[in-house]
């Protein structure tokens, strides 16, 4: 699934990231230049993040400024032996093409193509 800058995540156990860079393949085409998203998965370990909400793209002014408040909620309690993201926390893929945010904090082992993300920015 090809990972877009800006895409908000979820996860099946309710951690929520939203994509802050997303590096892919540039190429010229009849002078035109175009860029190709990252096709790699964002998962928890075990199942996939899947896209929640509008395109941010289709928001209006006031909505996009809006709409990201309501995936924001405290700490949740961590299960046994699976790290826990905290909200705000960043993190980025080992090839450095993916960077995203914690939005929504919760229990996951968070991995990109299968490798694990490192925390920090790239």
């Amino acid at each position: 699934m090809p990972v877009r800058q800006g895409e908000r995540l979820v996860s099946p156990a309710g951690v929520a990231l939203i994509v802050t860079k997303a590096i892919g393949l540039a190429f010229e085409s009849g002078g035109v230049r175009f860029t190709k998203a990252p096709q790699g998965d964002i998962s928890d370990g075990a199942e996939a993040f899947a896209p929640v909400g509008p395109k941010p793209e289709d928001l209006g002014d006031w909505e996009r400024r809006l709409w990201p408040f309501g995936l924001f909620q405290s700490q949740p309690p961590s299960e046994p032996g699976r790290p826990s993201l905290r909200l705000g926390e960043r993190y980025h893929a080992t090839d450095g093409k993916i960077e995203v945010m914690i939005i929504r904090a919760g229990p996951c082992d968070l991995r990109y193509d299968g490798e694990p993300m490192l925390p920090g920015r790239a």
